[in-house]
C-alpha cells in the first residue's frame, strides 16, 4: 500500500504542472484513427514544497489535488474539458466535472466515469493516470507478488535536437506504433497488485504495477478484466531534460518528467501513444510551478466554461 500511496499523493513530483500532450489512437492495422491534442494541468494545494504558500494553500487543506484537461484538437472536440477535485481524505471519491461545447454547460459525472474513455477512439481512463488515478483507499487487497530486475526508460529520453519534443517512432504494422525509447536496467522492481474494491462496476478486476524499489516510481502497469484475463498494458519513459549541452530549466535545475506513454489494449490490439511536447495547437506551451493564478485560470467550473468557448 505504501508504494501506491506515495505515487497517488505526488503524481508528477511538482507543485504545479502543465503538460501539452499529443495522443495517437491506432487500431490493430496500424491506422491512426484519431489524433488529439490536449493540455493537462496538475495543481497541489497541499504538500507543496516549492511554490508559495508552503506547505499548503490556506482554505484548501482538505484537498489533495486539482487536475484538469482541455482538448484543443480536433475541431470537433475543441473546448471539451474535465476537472477532477481530489479530497485529501483518500476514502472519498474525487468530484468529476466536464464541459461539453455542444451542450454549453458544465456537467457533474458519476464515479463510474473514471473507468470510461474520455473521447471517441481513446482507450484511456482517468483511473489509469500515473498507475494511480484513483484515491488509494478506494482500492484494496494490496499485495506484493514479486521482486526482480526490470528494463525501463528512466533517463536519456529527451532529444534536444527535437525542437518541439515530438519524438520518433518505430515498429508495428506501419512503422509508427512505438516511441523510440532508451532503457536501462533497474536492479530491483517491486511488483504489486491491487483490486478496485470501491468500484462495483469497474471493468477491471485488478491492476499489477512494477515500481522502482529505489524511488517508488511506477515503471509499468497491466490491468485485468473481470474474467481475470489481461486487458491493457502501460509503459512509459522519463528523463531529465538535459541533452548534448542543452537544457530545459525548472528553476535552478534541469526539468525532470515523463516523456511518453504506450497504452496497449491487448484484447483489441489498439495502441494509444501519448507524448509530452513543448507546445500544441493554439499556442499552449509547457510550464511548471506557476503561482495561485493557475487555479482561477484552469481549475474551476467557470474556468471550464471560459476555456471551452
Amino acid at each position: 500500500m505504501e508504494l501506491f500511496a506515495a505515487i497517488t499523493l505526488t503524481w508528477g513530483r511538482h507543485d504545479v504542472s502543465c503538460y501539452p500532450v499529443k495522443t495517437f489512437e491506432q487500431n490493430s492495422n496500424g491506422d491512426i484513427n484519431y489524433k488529439y491534442e490536449l493540455v493537462w494541468i496538475e495543481f497541489a494545494p497541499t504538500g507543496r514544497i516549492k511554490v508559495e504558500p508552503l506547505p499548503y494553500w490556506p482554505g484548501h487543506e482538505d484537498k489533495l489535488r486539482y487536475q484538469s484537461v482541455l482538448f484543443t484538437v480536433p475541431q470537433d472536440y475543441k473546448g471539451t474539458s474535465f476537472l477532477n477535485i481530489w479530497h485529501y481524505d483518500q476514502r472519498k471519491f474525487p468530484q468529476l466535472f466536464g464541459y461539453l461545447p455542444q451542450f454549453k454547460r458544465v456537467r457533474k459525472f458519476p464515479t463510474s466515469q473514471r473507468f470510461e474513455p474520455l473521447l471517441p477512439g481513446s482507450h484511456l481512463y482517468f483511473s489509469d493516470v500515473w498507475a494511480a488515478g484513483d484515491p488509494f483507499l478506494t482500492w484494496g487487497n494490496f499485495k506484493t507478488i514479486a521482486r526482480g530486475p526490470f528494463l525501463a526508460g528512466l533517463t536519456g529520453n529527451w532529444d534536444s535536437s527535437d525542437e518541439n519534443w515530438d519524438g520518433k517512432t518505430h515498429g508495428g504494422a506501419k512503422g509508427d506504433t512505438f516511441w523510440d525509447t532508451k532503457v536501462e536496467l533497474v536492479p530491483e522492481a517491486i511488483v504489486c497488485e491491487a483490486e478496485p474494491t470501491g468500484y462495483a462496476r469497474a471493468p477491471i478486476s485488478k491492476k499489477r504495477v512494477w515500481f522502482d524499489a529505489r524511488t517508488g516510481l511506477p515503471l509499468c502497469m497491466v490491468t485485468y478484466d473481470r474474467k481475470g484475463e489481461m486487458f491493457k498494458s502501460f509503459d512509459g519513459a522519463y528523463s531529465v531534460y538535459d541533452d548534448k549541452g542543452k537544457q530545459v530549466m525548472d528553476g535552478a535545475y534541469p526539468y525532470w518528467s515523463w516523456t511518453h506513454v504506450h497504452a496497449h489494449d491487448v484484447q483489441s490490439n489498439h495502441m494509444s501513444r501519448l507524448k509530452q511536447v513543448q507546445e500544441i495547437s493554439g499556442g499552449w506551451k509547457w510550464w511548471v510551478n506557476r503561482g495561485l493564478d493557475v487555479y482561477d485560470d484552469f481549475l474551476t467550473k467557470s474556468a471550464l466554461r471560459r476555456l471551452g468557448t
